[in-house]
């Protein structure tokens, strides 16, 4: 098994100009490339032996979305890796070589030629596949995985103008099944729950008009969990995908001045009617490629909410699924609870997906939340807010339910007062208004 390349020994072969970066991090990135410099070679560990490469490593730095990161390439190995600057100013570090450690493996995005997301310095947009697939690693065979696919333009960003179509669904490996096999996909956007049936590794592949993009997970064995319950004890608190799949058995509290980290790849299940309560704060650590589940244990049974209320800092959603909640008290117009309560708290949510779920996506009195690329479906509705303040911005609401015992199920409705705005952001297929603004003023664009 290879062990994580070192990173202290890597010789500098150039370094792009860089632009529009603040200048404390313009410089801490040159002192690390000045530090680099001198050191020579790399290498690695592999079956106890000790290889050096030929000389020819790289190293330069690059723009993923808003961070900046060092990209070291050591051809000799064929293996790509990214050091990152951490909102707590140390350098952080993940390599390809070493993601078998469940210690080493989440601090950055890999770097994938067929993937979205990356820019050179001069910040010119690489080549964008024309798919991106979003979905969980890993699964549990016979439960509900969720799955998000998108239709792109060549800046990668969502071709809204691909209106209406069916994505199709196959696994390359026979003895994994995925199914349904197709989801309607609306204005460059398709989601929706699959079975997967089998154990082992699989590629999951989603296909359109011709295109196609895959996703690699493996099956989890669920016995390999870690129960939670209770009030979190210590000060700072990491569920990661090592703990195997995280079980809330009962309802869960984050104390004031408590973060809770979850990690890339880890799977928390809660029982049914089951919450976290946050009075601290929570940081959800998933991205477009290894995103973070909320799910219910038992999908029969939805699980209940998760609650911010009268916290004094910002918590954080990154790359996460909330499928198969919302079994919690009612609240405002639908008579269901929501999957997500906030009253007087802070929250930013990004390429976040709130689909599927038994009550609405989010209810909120008086908070500041903000919402980039995130995906609101299938809900009893997306999400209400009373009194807020509220940036919602290139994000997707579609197929809303058609009546049934729900009244009110917009994908947005704004009440009262609060520094409301929805820009480019796509409603499509739903059973009420799109956007209710009742007695609320907010900007739409």
């Amino acid at each position: 098994m290879n062990m994580p390349i070192r990173f202290p020994e890597i010789r500098l072969a150039e370094l792009r100009a860089i632009r529009r970066l603040s200048c404390w991090r313009i410089i801490v990135a040159t002192l690390l490339v000045l530090v680099l410099q001198p050191l020579g070679f790399c290498e690695f560990l592999s079956a106890g032996h000790r290889w050096k490469s030929t000389g020819e490593e790289s190293i330069s730095i690059v723009r993923v979305k808003d961070d900046l990161m060092v990209e070291w390439v050591c051809p000799a190995f064929q293996k790509t890796s990214l050091v990152t600057l951490g909102a707590d100013g140390e350098w952080k570090a993940m390599d390809e070589a070493s993601t078998a450690f469940q210690e080493t493996q989440y601090y950055s995005l890999r770097r994938d030629s067929r993937r979205g997301f990356f820019r050179t310095s001069s910040e010119e947009l690489q080549q964008f596949p024309r798919m991106r697939m979003m979905m969980p690693r890993r699964f549990i065979s016979g439960l509900p995985t969720p799955v998000r696919v998108e239709v792109l333009k060549g800046n990668g960003s969502v071709d809204w103008e691909v209106w209406e179509g069916e994505t199709f669904l196959s696994s390359f490996n026979s003895n994994v099944r995925v199914f349904p096999a197709t989801f309607s996909l609306h204005n460059g956007v398709a989601s929706g729950l699959v079975s997967i049936e089998g154990i082992g590794e699989a590629t999951v592949i989603a296909e359109f008009s011709g295109e196609w993009a895959d996703r690699s997970v493996a099956s989890l064995d669920p016995a390999g969990e870690m129960t939670v319950a209770g009030e979190l004890s210590d000060p700072v608190t990491i569920w990661k995908p090592g703990d195997g799949v995280i079980h809330v058995t009962d309802d869960v509290t984050i104390p004031a001045e408590h973060l809770l980290e979850v990690y890339p790849d880890t799977i928390v299940l809660l029982d049914p009617k089951k919450s976290i309560i946050v009075h601290g704060t929570i940081v959800s650590l998933g991205t477009v490629e290894h995103p973070v589940l909320f799910a219910a244990a038992d999908p029969e049974n939805p699980w209940g909410e998760i609650s911010h209320a009268d916290t004094s800092t910002k918590s954080t959603y990154k790359g996460t699924f909330f499928i198969g909640g919302g079994d919690s008290p009612a609240a405002g117009h639908t008579g269901r609870g929501p999957v997500i309560r906030v009253n007087h708290a802070e929250i930013e949510f990004d390429y976040c997906n709130i689909m599927d779920n038994y009550g609405k996506g989010l209810y909120g009195s008086h908070g500041n939340l903000t919402f980039t690329h995130c995906l609101f479906s299938r809900s009893a509705m997306g999400m209400e807010v009373v009194n807020t303040d509220i940036g919602v911005d290139k994000c997707f609401f579609l197929e809303m339910p058609m009546g049934g015992d729900v009244g009110d199920n917009d994908p947005i409705y704004l009440h009262g007062g609060g520094d409301m705005s929805v820009t480019n952001s796509v409603f499509a297929i739903g059973g009420d208004d799109g956007i209710d603004t009742l007695s609320s003023q907010p900007l739409i664009e």
